[in-house]
């Protein structure tokens, strides 16, 4: 089967708990530490662009400091799977 890279941008709300002497101290505790948050509620996301792999855009990922799962998704009997390039399966 071919694979595709589905590119979206996801939505939350978020709240904070943060200790700090005033506000401009606790925005720079966020950004600093990224705490985990005490309040998320999905928003939702958007599709923004859906292309067949190739050599080129799997490189472009993989070669990012960013997060990169390196294998794909698949649904099986209606249930989704993960398998990584290795084709180690696991459920999601």
């Amino acid at each position: 089967m071919n694979k595709y890279y589905l590119e979206s941008i996801c939505t939350f709300h978020e709240v904070f708990v943060i200790e700090a002497e005033n506000e401009e101290d606790a925005k720079r505790i966020y950004l600093m530490h990224k705490p985990d948050q005490n309040y998320s509620k999905y928003l939702g996301d958007k599709i923004i662009a859906v292309y067949p792999e190739t050599p080129e855009v799997y490189r472009r990922f993989m070669n990012t400091e960013e997060m990169f799962f390196d294998g794909y998704s698949k649904e099986e009997g209606n249930q989704l799977k993960y398998v990584w390039h290795n084709k180690e399966v696991e459920n999601a």
